[in-house]
């Protein structure tokens, strides 16, 4: 097997490996290279993907509740309708990744990078969105309820469609550039 060639659970783990319906609950994948993986539907709960170089990978509708992403390369992956429940999701490049209606209720994404991602319709409810980059990303219809975006960055982000009156906001970039210093200031704010 090469240099970024494993097997994991009986699968062979490889850059562009077609892993679909694939079963790696609880696999250590820490550091694996999966860069344009086949990965819809698999499950991956709790799996321990740190660090890992997911780049382009499809991972639609694949089931990562519980699973350990920090410092993952995610970037352009396609994430739409995965299931990210209690998913450890900080310090992650998530760089125009598309995760339409993907359901992360309660999910740490805290310095995350999310510039240009397609969150519509995702499920952030009481999400830890402190520091996460989200310049120029489509929220549109996203429910945010609880969420805490504490010094986040939302320069150029799509909020249409999102109830602002629950969100944790302190030093956080808005839309327009301003910064809200607390939630009593959103009333201020037009975009």
């Amino acid at each position: 097997m090469g240099l970024f060639t494993r097997k994991v659970n009986g699968y062979l783990i490889k850059p562009g490996a077609n892993l679909t319906l694939a079963d790696l609950s609880g696999a250590n994948l820490m550091g694996a290279n999966l860069n344009k993986a086949n990965l819809s539907n698999a499950k991956l709960l709790r799996a321990n993907l740190t660090g890992a170089t997911l780049s382009g990978v499809d991972l639609r509708g694949a089931d990562l509740s519980g699973a350990f992403l920090p410092h993952a390369n995610l970037m352009d992956a396609d994430l739409r309708n995965a299931n990210l429940s209690g998913a450890t999701l900080y310090r992650a490049s998530y760089a125009r990744a598309n995760l339409r209606g993907a359901i992360r209720t309660g999910v740490n994404l805290s310095g995350a990078n999310l510039s240009g991602a397609n969150l519509s319709g995702a499920r952030l409810a009481y999400a830890n969105l402190t520091r996460t980059a989200l310049g120029m990303a489509n929220l549109t219809g996203a429910d945010l309820t609880g969420a805490d975006l504490t010094r986040a960055n939302l320069v150029g982000a799509n909020l249409s469609g999102v109830d602002l009156s629950r969100l944790l906001l302190f030093d956080t970039t808005m839309p327009d550039g301003r910064i809200a210093l607390d939630i009593g200031t959103l009333r201020d704010f037009r975009w």
